[in-house]
Order: C-alpha cells, then structure tokens, then sequence
C-alpha cells in the first residue's frame, strides 16, 4: 500500500478482510492493517495484523502486530515484529 502523491489515494492496498483502521498504538496517529498469515505457531496457521503508520511520502512504517479479532486483541510490541 503506498500513498500516490498525485491523487492522495493509497493504491496497492488488498485485504482478505475489513480491519478498521485505527490508532492501535496509542501514540494519537491513525495506523492501517495488514493481515498476514503465520503457520509457525506449532505449524497451526492463524492470522496477524501488522500496523503501519503512513508517512507524508506514502511509505508504510511499522508500528506493530495484534494478534485477536472485534471483541479482544493481544497487542504485540514492536521489538517482537512478525516476519514470515
């Protein structure tokens, strides 16, 4: 997902689902989620969300990982990031 500086819409963007974006993080800036598959956890696959804030130049920066779904979410701080 990147922010195309002509038209200001983000492009590049797909969700196998809707996630409200959010301020996940607590820090007043709205993040957008990425959810991505994870089939390390005891090779069971589940889902989690990684966080990115949007800079002024379209980037997506990092902010964390929730692991959860509407009702309750585990945050995941961000020294332990998510890669698959």
């Amino acid at each position: 997902m990147f922010l195309n500086s002509q038209n200001h819409i983000c492009e590049n963007g797909i969700k196998a689902y809707y996630i409200k974006s959010q301020d996940i993080d607590g820090d007043g800036f709205i993040e957008v989620a990425m959810p991505e598959i994870n089939n390390s956890f005891q090779n069971k696959n589940i889902w989690i969300n990684n966080w990115y804030k949007i800079d002024e130049k379209g980037n997506l920066i990092y902010s964390c990982s929730t692991y959860g779904d509407d009702s309750y979410y585990f945050l995941i701080p961000k020294k332990y990031k998510i890669t698959l």
